[in-house]
């Protein structure tokens, strides 16, 4: 283990402050308006109204059916459009990056409400039942001290840490073995809540994540998904773990907002117990097939 840090709080790596700089809130920029093509055939009309109709920019969808109908079609022996158009998305969405080995300090921000809490216990409790790695919970400056964590990860054996402040969750955190995987809960933030977003961006930069993913219902508009995701940018949000899925069939707004702020999807979360398997890793192609029916 390592030793603790005197103070000051450890100034930020080039990476995280990258991260949680520029790209902050500033709004995305407009995407020009791309025609229909009134040469498409009618599956792929189809297809951008059903995409458009489930929540993604429309736009953005008559980019990927051109692609896939002018660059793609061609080279299909079968003629089914529909595969073609979600593998098209599914390129637009980058990949989560390969995890080095070694410590892994996961971390899951979001608004009250969004599955941040419900998350990391799933996670936790995925890893302690059919992983290798010892398992931790972290909760920082919970109002019920980690009373919700204790109750649905005490049976499984994770043992959950309440810190009142980011000295007190460095100082756990610097103790933990070598191939621990600790699993971090934060306050709830709302992306409007300036004074809270730099009070808790602040708070991770001590700690240190290697990972940082946002909470994003799916059950948001596209208006207010992409507010979301651009408002809590300056917590050096890495990726989107997608939550209330099986509440709507609309996960265009998500999955347009994680292809506008080019940030991976690494987890998709359904149902409302923390067991029961409800969170998995994301595979962008089924979310795209499932997206475009």
């Amino acid at each position: 283990p390592r030793a603790a840090e005197p103070e000051p709080p450890p100034a930020p790596s080039a990476e995280v402050a990258r991260r949680a700089a520029a790209p902050a809130a500033a709004a995305a920029p407009a995407r020009p308006a791309v025609p229909v093509e009134p040469s498409w055939p009618q599956a792929a009309l189809d297809v951008h109204r059903a995409l458009t109709a489930r929540g993604m920019d429309p736009d953005l969808v008559t980019e990927i059916v051109a692609e896939a109908v002018e660059h793609m079609l061609p080279f299909s022996s079968e003629g089914s459009l529909r595969p073609l158009v979600a593998g098209q998305l599914a390129r637009c969405l980058p990949p989560m990056p390969r995890r080095r080995p070694g410590r892994l300090v996961i971390g899951f921000v979001g608004a009250g409400g969004s599955g941040k809490t419900r998350c990391p216990a799933r996670l936790a409790l995925a890893y302690q039942r059919r992983g290798t790695r010892p398992v931790a919970c972290l909760t920082l400056r919970a109002k019920d001290h980690g009373a919700e964590l204790m109750a649905d990860l005490s049976a499984a054996g994770v043992p959950v840490h309440a810190a009142d402040d980011a000295q007190a969750a460095r100082r756990f955190l610097d103790h933990v073995g070598d191939r621990a995987l600790v699993v971090v809960d934060t306050p709830g933030v709302s992306p409007r809540a300036e004074a809270e977003l730099r009070q808790l961006a602040a708070e991770l930069r001590q700690l240190q994540l290697d990972e940082c993913h946002l909470t994003l219902p799916a059950t948001l508009s596209p208006q207010a998904a992409d507010e979301l995701v651009r408002g809590t940018r300056p917590l050096g949000v890495d990726a989107l773990a997608i939550t209330h899925v099986d509440e709507t069939e609309h996960l265009g707004a998500a999955i347009g907002a994680a292809i506008d702020a080019q940030l991976p999807i690494s987890y998709v979360g359904r149902g409302a117990a923390a067991d029961r398997g409800g969170l998995r890793p994301a595979l962008v192609e089924a979310l795209a097939l499932e997206l475009v029916g």
